[in-house]
């Protein structure tokens, strides 16, 4: 892979990213997160998947992506009262955090990243420059934490998040569109819920559960395309 490819990666879906993503969440709340960079990703990986990919748009997609974000302001809930002077400046971070991975995920595919060697690859560069740019100031902090808590992170950080999630999203490529990838991080939120349910036993509002369902369905609408080409695949190699 070229090394500007692999520095681009690094940059737009590493820790960089992250950094970016995080730091926002000093300055607006959560549920501003939750909503705003999800709808940055969808926009941004539009706009390049008609320039680089010549990906076509169509109503029902924008749609169902207008019906998903709507259900995720349901399910996340908005909040309209102290919220800080500052919250613009946390939603302009959680946009540009957005807009990353949404340029992340279109060049993936633009690119056509291998599954294994790109992913190994991206992980291992972004590593280094975090290594290089953040250990000096991660250091003193890191320092104090428990060794048993500090391999869980880098285990779950390192491993699930930089590279089990880049491979579920090279692989998710090689079959979907870079639009209807770019609508997977609404998904967040509501999967959370669920997993919370089931694993931990903290059973969402009714509120929750409608935002859920309405998530869904406007993702149902947005790739209904998508899969009835895959229902009718199966059938036909049945």
């Amino acid at each position: 892979m070229p090394i500007y490819k692999l520095a681009v990666l690094a940059v737009l879906g590493g820790p960089l990213f992250g950094l970016i993503a995080v730091a926002g969440y000093q300055f607006a709340p959560l549920s501003y997160g939750l909503l705003f960079a999800p709808v940055a990703v969808f926009i941004c990986g539009t706009l390049l998947g008609m320039l680089l990919l010549k990906e076509q748009v169509s109503a029902p997609r924008v749609l169902g992506a207008f019906i998903m974000f709507g259900g995720l302001a349901l399910l996340v809930g908005i909040e309209t009262t102290g919220v800080g002077d500052n919250w613009f400046f946390g939603v302009g971070l959680f946009v540009t955090a957005g807009t990353m991975w949404g340029a992340y995920t279109v060049l993936l595919r633009h690119w056509q990243i291998p599954v294994l060697e790109g992913t190994s690859m991206i992980a291992s560069f972004g590593a280094i420059l975090a290594a290089i740019a953040l250990a000096p100031f991660a250091w003193p902090s890191l320092s104090k934490i428990e060794l048993p808590m500090l391999l869980t992170q880098i285990a779950m950080q390192g491993l699930v998040g930089g590279i089990l999630s880049v491979v579920a999203l090279v692989i998710a490529l090689q079959h979907l569109s870079a639009q209807t990838a770019a609508l997977l991080p609404t998904f967040t939120p509501a999967v959370a819920m669920m997993v919370a349910w089931l694993a931990l036993g903290s059973r969402p509002e009714t509120m929750g559960l409608v935002g859920a369902t309405v998530v869904f369905l406007g993702f149902a609408l947005a790739a209904r395309k998508k899969f009835v080409f895959v229902i009718r695949r199966a059938q036909h190699l049945a």
